[in-house]
């Protein structure tokens, strides 16, 4: 999905929540809205490491060129083409998020933001045939890689 769709999106969701839950307070709001889009950084980690590029703006456009010439792609080639590594989309991520809430405040609406994102790429990515069982297990990638 696009950078600028998981803003938007995210702003929505998040304000639906503030007004669903009032209780969850500003800071509530404003962590569950960075959460939603913030979880892209591993899309800046492995921009900066492929491109060896600083530029968050650079990376942005770099990853919306990749994934609108991902999806000029026929169906039937789109496999070998490389997705990439992205930890924090991860499961198993989320699983120790999941644990790390009961211990730390607030994690929960990182949690919160983080599945909502997740939820939209996979959306997305289902909508357009895309095989995101390497980007949503990371362990899934290395099965891949040993399996070759």
């Amino acid at each position: 999905m696009y950078s600028d769709d998981h803003v938007i999106y995210g702003t929505g969701f998040a304000f639906s929540i503030w007004l669903i839950f009032p209780q969850i307070g500003t800071l509530g709001f404003v962590v569950t809205l960075l959460s939603t889009f913030l979880i892209d950084v591993d899309h800046y980690f492995y921009y900066i490491f492929y491109k060896r590029d600083l530029n968050p703006i650079n990376a942005c456009v770099w990853f919306d060129k990749k994934v609108k010439d991902y999806l000029a792609t026929p169906v039937s080639e789109r496999p070998a083409k490389e997705q990439g590594v992205f930890i924090f989309h991860s499961l198993e991520f989320l699983s120790v998020i999941f644990i790390l809430g009961f211990f730390v405040p607030y994690v929960h609406f990182v949690l919160i933001g983080f599945v909502f994102h997740v939820i939209l790429d996979m959306c997305f990515e289902i909508y357009h045939k895309v095989n995101f069982k390497r980007k949503l297990f990371f362990c899934w990638y290395f099965l891949e890689e040993l399996r070759k």
